[in-house]
């Protein structure tokens, strides 16, 4: 009888060690010193003994990975023809028009205290100078507003004003 140890039988048959040790577990080594060697007439029918549990395992495992890429790329390709058509768009694209957004806000309220600050310098009523300043936040927030509704005209129906 030949005896060999995982490593030996590792390069004379090409399989990993983790595979052989895994397809030895039922036989018992001798064990000389560290080495744990098995009888090579018993260990390499085990080897190439096709498992058939195995092979099942594995090919519903295989079939799970390609049902996965196929719904990944099923997804991909909606992605794909969502942006074709317009209904998404980009993260970059919605910021820039926050952002556009934003600077317009800032500009029509920073407006205010340069448009109303000769008025309010000779006022001394306080109801007329909330008045005046009710005005003109008013009158800002109107252009904001009619901007917004363009907007919403040019998108098309798509877009909910009732937000």
């Amino acid at each position: 009888m030949r005896f060999q140890s995982i490593s030996q039988m590792s390069e004379a048959t090409g399989f990993d060690r983790r595979t052989i040790k895994e397809r030895l577990a039922q036989l018992t080594p001798k064990v000389e010193g560290r080495s744990h060697l098995y009888d090579a007439r018993e260990a390499l029918p085990l080897l190439y003994e096709t498992n058939e549990a195995n092979q099942t395992a594995n090919d519903r495992r295989l079939r799970e990975e390609q049902l996965r890429y196929e719904i990944e790329r099923a997804d991909k390709m909606a992605l794909q023809n969502a942006k074709l058509r317009g209904e998404v768009v980009s993260i970059e694209e919605v910021a820039g028009v926050v952002e556009s957004e934003y600077a317009a806000v800032k500009a029509a309220l920073l407006s205010i205290p340069y448009k109303s600050a000769g008025e309010l310098a000779v006022m001394d009523n306080v109801i007329e100078i909330k008045k005046l300043l009710d005005g003109l936040l008013n009158e800002a927030l109107s252009e904001l507003s009619a901007d917004n509704q363009a907007t919403a005209q040019d998108a098309g129906p798509e877009v909910d004003e009732t937000d």
